[in-house]
């Protein structure tokens, strides 16, 4: 073997791992594009749903019969910026305004009449909107205890004790529920 075959082989060889170097370079410069448009894709449908979600009202209702209770959190609701001013009721009747909400809130406390409840919730769930249940910052309320089967009979129920909680669900369910 002469030293130019010798230096033909090597030159062969070199380029038999250029080409294989591009190749594995194309493939993964294919894959990184792929999962970046994927990532985009899926955070953009996030977000379309979280600005469509914010464009409706909030419906809340309060079955406490003291609307000073959720005087606060209403008035928290308004100044948030990023929600528009919710409707408050405080009649189990507007359950035939649901249709326009993005997200329904029923205020209770330990007081609170049960069927006026089940008639505001069954109607939620009819329509298929997420229900909060805040408890009106009371956490030990027994409602909760003594109607345990009528709440968890619905899976898109949440239920907030305390207002920076009830905040945090409007949000979670306003950017994660569909239309």
């Amino acid at each position: 073997m002469t030293q130019d075959q010798f230096f033909l082989i090597l030159d062969n060889i070199g380029r038999v791992f250029t080409v294989w170097s591009l190749l594995l370079f194309i493939i993964w410069a294919i894959s990184t594009a792929l999962a970046v448009f994927a990532f985009i894709f899926l955070f953009l449908r996030k977000e379309r749903r979280l600005v469509s979600n914010l464009q409706k009202r909030i419906a809340f209702i309060n079955l406490t019969g003291d609307s000073a209770l959720i005087e606060s959190e209403v008035e928290s609701i308004s100044r948030n910026g990023l929600f528009k001013n919710p409707n408050v009721w405080s009649d189990a009747r507007c359950n035939t305004f649901l249709t326009d909400h993005s997200v329904v809130i029923i205020a209770i406390t330990d007081s609170t009449d049960v069927e006026a409840f089940r008639s505001v919730y069954e109607k939620a769930k009819e329509l298929s909107k997420p229900v909060i249940i805040y408890t009106a910052g009371n956490r030990q309320t027994s409602f909760i205890n003594d109607n345990r089967t009528l709440i968890c009979s619905y899976a898109f129920h949440s239920i907030a004790t305390t207002p920076l909680r009830l905040m945090a669900d409007i949000f979670a369910t306003l950017s994660t529920f569909p239309k």
